[in-house]
């Protein structure tokens, strides 16, 4: 039996069921199913296109399937690998195979959505990846800083000469020989730190982390130029305001049988694909929302009605902005992307 053949005897309530139970403990752990219903409709539909091969698994011994950072079972040969291939694997079940096969299709679909719930997700994610890492100011600082670090616990003069030598290359990656990065990792000098270095040590990390956030809006903002041209004002100081950023985008499928819109409602407000988490929709959060489509099919001024209802209710009482913008990628289908920010709170002064 092929992934596909799978998928569709089983549907998709079984398999997120299975997947609730099996990958529930995992730090990835699932809190929402629309992403999994997006990769399952296009997984049933696709045609099959490759070498395939097989689909087998890995089994956690069962004294371990309660450790946090720990799964039940592991679907090998899908992650990594485009779709296409995927659903004409055939699915080798384990030799005395606890599992049922709505728990292997579970498995097989965490898997595939590894790296992302679409194509195009996951081509996005390959690219930032891939591509040429681009030297920027606030990178070149934070590697900067990172090094510094290091050499606060060095004691070896080969080693610092190399630390040194780093600190003035305009590379935004390490290049260090084994022997330092075997010092990397172990640094027994940070055992003894006098109080003196553990607070310089403390004003460094803060500082990363402000550098960290401060790279992150910059990569929102330019992502956002990309997708609707001039970000207003009032946007991108929202987004600079930002102590955390969250992106989640849901997007039409090709293959279903409802509408684009009819389509995106039903991953939104199907409060069986929703299992939220506590800081969801907290007071402090924010959230913008981007609808994307193609410059020739763009939205009717009934779908933005209906958008913004469906947006409207499933937001609630929550603070969320609507823009729109173009991606010619999408042809005829339709993305949200949504983008959710936490601010301080502010309280009033009594």
């Amino acid at each position: 039996m092929t992934v596909q053949e799978l998928f569709k005897s089983l549907g998709f309530k079984a398999i997120s069921d299975a997947l609730l139970h099996t990958h529930n403990r995992h730090e990835l752990t699932v809190h929402d199913l629309a992403g999994y219903k997006m990769a399952y409709d296009r997984l049933c539909n696709m045609e099959f296109n490759g070498e395939g091969g097989e689909v087998t698994f890995t089994v956690t011994p069962r004294e371990e399937w309660d450790d946090f950072h720990s799964l039940p079972l592991l679907a090998d040969n899908v992650e990594g690998d485009i779709w296409e291939n995927i659903v004409g694997k055939t699915v080798i079940r384990p030799t005395d195979n606890p599992f049922t096969d709505a728990e292997l299709a579970g498995a097989i679909l965490w898997g595939a959505t590894f790296y992302g719930f679409t194509p195009k997700q996951r081509e996005e994610l390959f690219e930032e990846e891939l591509s040429p890492t681009i030297p920027s100011p606030i990178a070149m600082q934070i590697k900067r800083l990172n090094l510094k670090k290091d050499l606060m616990y060095c004691r070896n003069r080969k080693i610092r000469d190399e630390l040194k030598k780093e600190m003035k290359s305009t590379s935004p990656d390490y290049t260090f020989s084994a022997a330092t990065t075997i010092w990397q990792f172990n640094q027994p000098s940070k055992r003894k730190l006098n109080r003196s270095k553990r607070k310089r040590e403390y004003r460094i990390d803060r500082r990363i982390e402000e550098l960290w956030r401060l790279h992150k809006i910059q990569i929102l903002l330019d992502l956002l130029r990309n997708d609707i041209g001039v970000v207003p004002d009032g946007i991108s100081n929202l987004i600079k305001s930002a102590t955390s950023i969250k992106i989640t985008s849901y997007e039409s499928c090709p293959y279903a049988n409802l509408g684009r819109v009819d389509y995106l409602a039903d991953l939104l407000l199907n409060t069986n694909y929703r299992v939220v988490d506590e800081s969801s929709f907290e007071e402090s959060a924010e959230y913008i929302c981007v609808i994307l489509t193609s410059t020739q099919h763009q939205c009717s001024d009934e779908e933005q009605k209906q958008l913004k209802y469906i947006l409207a209710k499933y937001f609630g009482k929550t603070k969320w902005q609507l823009l729109t913008g173009h991606d010619n990628s999408l042809e005829c289908q339709l993305r949200i992307k949504i983008i959710g920010l936490k601010t301080i709170q502010k309280y009033p002064i009594p």
